[in-house]
C-alpha cells in the first residue's frame, strides 16, 4: 500500500496550487512593497519641488519690497518640512542679459533690466523597507528648484 503511493506520487496533483502560491506570494510582496516605496520617494520629490514652486510664487505676489519676498528662504524651508540650512536662495540682477553682483543695484540707461529669484530646496527620504542601500545612512536625497523672474 506504501508502495503504491510513493509510485503514484508523480502523477498525484493534489496541493500542486498551495505550492505555486507560496513561490508566488513572496515575489508578489516584494514587488509590492518596492512599488509602494518607490510612490512614497517620488511624492517626497513631488513635496519639495512644490515648496520649491510656491515660494517662489510668494516673490511675484507681493512686489520686491514685501514682506512675503524677504522671509522667502523661511517661507521655503516651512513649506518643505525642512531646516533653513537646506534652502538655498539665490537673487540676481541681470542688466542687458549679463549678471551682475548687486540685486539691488541699477542698470544703465536703455539696458534690459531683469531681476530674478531662484529656489533650491535639498531633504532626503528614508525608504520604509531599505533593501536596496544607496548611501550609508539608508537615505536617499531629494531636491526642488524653482526660479522665476520678478521684474
Amino acid at each position: 500500500m506504501g508502495l503504491r503511493r510513493l509510485r503514484d506520487l508523480p502523477s498525484d496533483d493534489r496541493g500542486i496550487s498551495v505550492i505555486e502560491t507560496a513561490i508566488v506570494i513572496p515575489a508578489l510582496a516584494m514587488l509590492i512593497a518596492g512599488m509602494s516605496d518607490l510612490a512614497m520617494g517620488f511624492a517626497a520629490k513631488l513635496r519639495v519641488q512644490q515648496a520649491a514652486a510656491r515660494s517662489v510664487e510668494m516673490a511675484t505676489a507681493g512686489g520686491l519690497n514685501s514682506a512675503a519676498f524677504q522671509a522667502l528662504q523661511a517661507e521655503a524651508a516651512d513649506a518643505a518640512s525642512v531646516p533653513a540650512e537646506q534652502v538655498t536662495l539665490d537673487k540676481w540682477l541681470e542688466c542687458a542679459g549679463v549678471r551682475q553682483v548687486s540685486f539691488d543695484g541699477s542698470c544703465f540707461t536703455g539696458q534690459q533690466v531683469g531681476r530674478f529669484v531662484a529656489i533650491s530646496i535639498s531633504a532626503s527620504y528614508r525608504p520604509m523597507f531599505p533593501m536596496l542601500q544607496l548611501s550609508a545612512s539608508g537615505d536617499i536625497p531629494v531636491a526642488g528648484y524653482a526660479s522665476v523672474r520678478v521684474q
